[in-house]
């Protein structure tokens, strides 16, 4: 009886995770639909800001500070995780990827953790982030990214930083999020040269002076990666979530059909067993009765 009390309460313990997880599947199923919508939407103007930049680098005077390699001495890296967890490997695989990051740089990193999963996970590991934020990925905003690309511009411009680095995971699919690293300072237009092979050609006209209109647009272009590295965390999040959530029901599921077999065999073998006990007491009791009879019997003939 222990036994099948036991199993009864692991079914119902398993079938309330079930339940749960199949909650945590539907909201987040709804949250990757707008962030699937605001990722795609964010994509194209990226990618347009960083082409139009590129052209306005290679036909003025490259002297702006976001253009200029110098020597690295100390960089800051940007590592993007979910605030929460329950969403399988998503969390473990970017900070997996900051620690394998950090153990190749040859120069002395200062970590910025957006994310409290990536603040935690990186504490465990031993690396102390100098600054953290939370509620970033899971509420993303311009006006954040804004914070952060203030932050980071600060940094580079009094030379802390000669060089910043973006950690995070691209959203694919649900079942696909592939974890990057993006050179965000210095910007390096010849490689997006090469990416899209297209360049401004003909005489242009400015309006403003170019220097202007090339610091304008690099702040922008700095505040727009970040707030794109947002998105796409904020979007793997919950497409992993989706996954994990899927396959935790799943589970619980084959683990309830195992342990309902386990609780009707013990079910059978208990029945069984009080059938047999009712028939060997009837048996010794059937058995008791002939042998009264029969002393009964011989009373009389005597």
């Amino acid at each position: 009886m222990n036994q099948m009390r036991n199993l009864k309460r692991r079914i119902a313990s398993i079938e309330t995770t079930a339940h749960i997880a199949q909650g945590m599947k539907l909201v987040s199923t709804a949250k990757l639909k707008t962030a699937q919508d605001r990722v795609f939407a964010a994509r194209p103007f990226a990618r347009l800001i960083a082409q139009v930049m590129n052209d306005l680098a290679s036909l003025s005077p490259q002297n702006h500070p976001y253009f200029r390699w110098r020597e690295v001495e100390r960089l800051g890296l940007l590592v993007f995780t979910a605030d929460r967890g329950l969403c399988g490997t998503f969390n473990d695989q970017i900070v997996r990827f900051a620690l394998e990051y950090l153990s190749n740089a040859e120069v002395p990193v200062d970590v910025i953790a957006v994310g409290a999963e990536a603040m935690r996970k990186l504490k465990r590991a031993g690396v102390k982030p100098v600054s953290s934020f939370q509620d970033y990925t899971s509420h993303p905003s311009f006006n954040k990214a804004r914070y952060l690309a203030r932050l980071v511009t600060d940094e580079y411009n009094r030379g802390r930083w000669q060089r910043a680095d973006l950690i995070y995971a691209k959203f694919y699919s649900v079942l696909h999020q592939k974890v990057r690293a993006f050179e965000l300072l210095p910007i390096e237009p010849q490689k997006e040269q090469k990416r899209d092979g297209s360049r401004l050609q003909g005489e242009v006209i400015y309006e403003p002076e170019p220097e202007v209109i090339l610091d304008h647009l690099a702040q922008r272009y700095i505040e727009t990666e970040i707030y794109r590295a947002l998105l796409e965390t904020q979007a793997g999040e919950h497409g992993a979530r989706v996954a994990a959530m899927d396959a935790a029901m799943d589970n619980a599921k084959e683990l309830i059909r195992q342990l309902t077999n386990q609780y009707n065999r013990a079910r059978q073998g208990a029945i069984t067993t009080e059938l047999a006990e009712i028939v060997g007491g009837a048996a010794s009791l059937s058995q008791g009765g002939h042998k009264r009879a029969a002393l009964g019997k011989g009373g009389e003939q005597r």
